[in-house]
């Protein structure tokens, strides 16, 4: 990896690029690893394939631990390490203790209790941005007219219609062959 460039502006909370990310990605992959901030923390956007190998293997220089400017004292959400904020040994540590339960057997097994669970909690929730009936029907002034658990073919939920400042992407269906919601 060279010399870093200048900082660019990436905002994937952009509108422009939840309807085309594609126009955004070329100056990641054309020069070398861009600064930029996301979320109001500086950050490296890294792109090339060699970068991103050269970064997922060099612990030393690209370390996974969170910097202790991004932990508030005493607000550490996790109370001890975790392996996407850690590096080798203790990864690999937290690592092993887990792959028997990851295995691919074993999400086999879990498959359908995972889907009773989404479902439930989608049935639950899918109320609109706020995901709370109460405060959707209040602030939405909307009802639903009839509420019953059924599939939807043909169709999947997205997170993408224009909203206010500061609120998330609000539910939408869209049609895509073979979907089920």
């Amino acid at each position: 990896m060279g010399v870093m460039a200048e900082e660019i502006n990436y905002n994937p909370f952009d509108p422009t690029f939840l309807v085309d990310p594609y126009p955004h990605y070329a100056p990641l992959l054309t020069g070398p690893p861009r600064c930029a901030t996301i979320v109001g923390f500086p950050a490296v956007l890294v792109a090339r394939y060699a970068d991103v190998v050269t970064v997922v293997r060099d612990h030393a220089r690209f370390s996974s631990v969170m910097p202790q400017y991004a932990i508030v004292a005493g607000a550490d959400p996790f109370g001890a390490p975790t392996m996407p904020f850690s590096d080798p040994p203790v990864h690999s540590r937290l690592r092993t203790l887990v792959a028997r339960d990851f295995s691919p057997r074993r999400i086999a097994a879990l498959a359908t209790r995972i889907r009773e669970i989404t479902c439930r909690l989608l049935d639950e929730n899918a109320y609109g941005s706020n995901m709370n009936r109460g405060i959707f029907e209040s602030r939405r002034g909307m009802r639903p007219i009839q509420a019953r658990p059924a599939w939807l073919e043909n169709y999947c939920l997205r997170f993408n219609l224009a909203i206010g400042p500061g609120e998330r992407g609000v539910a939408n269906l869209e049609s895509q062959a073979g979907a089920r919601t």
